[in-house]
């Protein structure tokens, strides 16, 4: 999904982009390598779009390409080119074929993760995923990324869980501090940062949350799952019912001022 990108995971067609292997800049100037170590990204503004493909290919800035399908039984998300995006329709979801580009996530004790996405239906209580690198609450290594909705929560929730090898997590937040107070359809841009230390969560390039570790990042060299994106590793399972436009992952843990000017920068291209 999401043409154009260096991140593993989705797409509907053949990426917003072709893929420029030239760092993960567009024609607006945003070059999302500037603000941190980029693992892998994802943009549908990229450029042309190709209808009719199911493949997606990324790659990271040295060339190495992951290819992103949509798994037998589910439906790729469709390209929005007015307001470049890709729309998720809950039964979307796209694994990679490769867990090494994301290896580094699951060997170091420090990352970060930034989504722009906007959701159809704010109030239903569900789990939209964003990025993972495993299964969510489950006894594997690995990363997942997710806006969660309970009646108890009475607003979309970001949650950030890290996992290592026993299935413990290292972090697994949950603040109401990190509710959206958004309204249906529209964007916001959530990025999420951890090290051995803590793990932050901003919105809109704001910290609304930081949450103490309770234990060492993973050590293992990779994990149980393929990378998706738009879903869980285990399939279409909470997968997300909206649109998202970009993903960009770092093995570095930007910081708040990195945060905010990566996300002003990112929202200019929308502008």
């Amino acid at each position: 999904m999401i043409d154009a990108i260096q991140i593993p995971g989705y797409g509907r067609g053949a990426l917003a982009r072709a893929l420029g292997l030239r760092a993960a800049s567009r024609a607006g100037g945003f070059d999302a390598a500037a603000f941190g170590t980029l693992i892998s990204w994802a943009s549908a503004s990229q450029g042309t779009y190709t209808d009719g493909a199911s493949v997606v290919t990324l790659a990271d800035e040295s060339g190495n390409s992951n290819i992103f399908t949509a798994p037998a039984g589910s439906n790729e998300a469709v390209f929005v080119a007015g307001d470049p995006s890709y729309d998720f329709d809950g039964n979307d979801h796209y694994r990679g074929s490769s867990k090494t580009p994301f290896d580094t996530l699951h060997q170091t004790p420090q990352g970060a993760i930034v989504v722009r996405f906007a959701l159809d239906d704010v109030t239903t209580n569900t789990i939209h995923a964003l990025f993972s690198t495993c299964l969510f609450l489950s006894a594997n290594v690995g990363i997942v990324l997710v806006v969660q909705r309970a009646a108890i929560f009475g607003a979309p929730r970001v949650r950030l869980a890290v996992y290592e090898g026993t299935g413990t997590a290292i972090y697994n937040t949950n603040s109401s501090s990190s509710n959206l107070a958004i309204a249906n359809g529209e964007f916001v841009t959530v990025g999420v940062a951890w090290d051995a230390t803590d793990a932050r969560i901003y919105v809109n390039g704001s910290l609304v949350t930081t949450v103490a570790g309770s234990g060492q990042p993973p050590s293992v060299s990779t994990s149980t799952s393929l990378p998706n994106i738009g879903g869980l590793g285990g399939g279409a399972t909470s997968a997300i019912v909206g649109k998202i436009s970009d993903v960009f992952i770092y093995s570095d843990k930007l910081d708040g001022a990195t945060m905010g000017a990566l996300t002003t920068a990112l929202e200019a291209e929308y502008a």
